[in-house]
C-alpha cells in the first residue's frame, strides 16, 4: 500500500486530468492521505491490526470528498457513505449491542437507499437482504446469529463494492 499510494500520489500531485484540474485541495488531501498512511508503519509492524484498521479508515473519507466535490460516480460515492455505516451496523451485531444496531440500522437504510437509487440488481438487492435479516434476528430476538448474518452483510457489500465501487 505504501508503495503504491507513493506512485500514485508523486503521478497525481504534478499532474491533474482535466476532471481534477480545478481541485484546488487535491494536492492537500493527497498529502494528508500520504501522512495518515505512514503514520502507521509502526502499529501496522507490531501488529496492532484493529488500531491500524481504525486508523485507515481516516483515509476513506477524504477520498470520498475527492470523488464528490470532482462530480465522480454516485454509485461509488454512495456505496462508501453505505460502507462507513455498515461497519456500525456489523460492530453492533457482533456485540450484540441492540439499541446501537437498531440506531445503526436506520442510518444504513437510508444510506442503502442512496445506493438503490444508482444501482438496484440482484447483487444490490443481496445486499438489501442480508440488512433486512439483520434487522430481523433482532426482532426475532436470534441474537445467536447475529454475527454471521452481518458476516453475510459485508461479504455482500465487499463482492459489489470489488466489482463497482
Amino acid at each position: 500500500m505504501v508503495s503504491e499510494y507513493a506512485i500514485f500520489s508523486e503521478k497525481y500531485t504534478k499532474f491533474h486530468p482535466y476532471s481534477l484540474r480545478s481541485d484546488s485541495k487535491l494536492n492537500n488531501d493527497l498529502i494528508n492521505i500520504s501522512s495518515l498512511i505512514s503514520s502507521q508503519k509502526e502499529a501496522v509492524y507490531i501488529g496492532d491490526l484493529k488500531k491500524s484498521h481504525l486508523d485507515f479508515e481516516k483515509v476513506r473519507p477524504i477520498f470520498q470528498d475527492i470523488l464528490k466535490r470532482n462530480n465522480f460516480s454516485l454509485l461509488a460515492i454512495s456505496l462508501v457513505d453505505f460502507h462507513d455505516v455498515m461497519e456500525g451496523v456489523i460492530d453492533a451485531a457482533d456485540n450484540k449491542d441492540i439499541p446501537a444496531l437498531e440506531k445503526a440500522y436506520l442510518v444504513a437504510d437510508e444510506k442503502l437507499k442512496a445506493v438503490e437509487i444508482e444501482a438496484n440488481d440482484p447483487e444490490i438487492q443481496a445486499i438489501r437482504k442480508n440488512l433486512e435479516e439483520v434487522r430481523s434476528l433482532v426482532k426475532e430476538n436470534k441474537l445467536e446469529n447475529l454475527s454471521a448474518k452481518a458476516a453475510d452483510l459485508k461479504a455482500s457489500f465487499v463482492k459489489v463494492y470489488l466489482k463497482r465501487g
